[in-house]
């Protein structure tokens, strides 16, 4: 998708079909500035270490968080 673009509808409903022990969404505000994309990185590095760290935290096979 390009930054402009929003999901739509169908890729909603993918979403919420998805069943797992364990799903992790992340959104990330983009920019079309290309000064501004290492805050957007930054962003979605921090979004992804959190998202782990709490996957861990509840008792989460790590080896599986590999896959």
């Amino acid at each position: 998708m390009l930054y402009i673009d929003l999901p739509t509808r169908p890729e909603f409903l993918s979403l919420m079909e998805k069943r797992a022990d364990a799903c992790v969404s992340i959104y990330v505000e983009t920019t079309p500035l290309s000064q501004h994309v290492d805050a957007s990185l930054t962003q979605l590095s921090n979004l992804y270490t959190a998202g782990r760290q709490q996957l861990e935290e509840s008792g989460f096979d790590k080896r599986r968080l590999l896959e």
